[in-house]
């Protein structure tokens, strides 16, 4: 969970702070949250 708090972080600033974010970000915390979902699954 601590893994996926960079997206959680966008997401509350957009929504209670009124941010505006560019495409890049969005895309970089999904394709942080790939990886952790990759690497969760391979865990042994």
């Amino acid at each position: 969970m601590q893994l996926a708090q960079p997206l959680l972080t966008l997401v509350w600033s957009v929504l209670l702070l009124g941010e505006h974010l560019t495409p890049a970000a969005p895309l970089t915390a999904v394709a942080v949250l790939v990886c952790i979902a990759v690497t969760q699954r391979t865990r042994g």
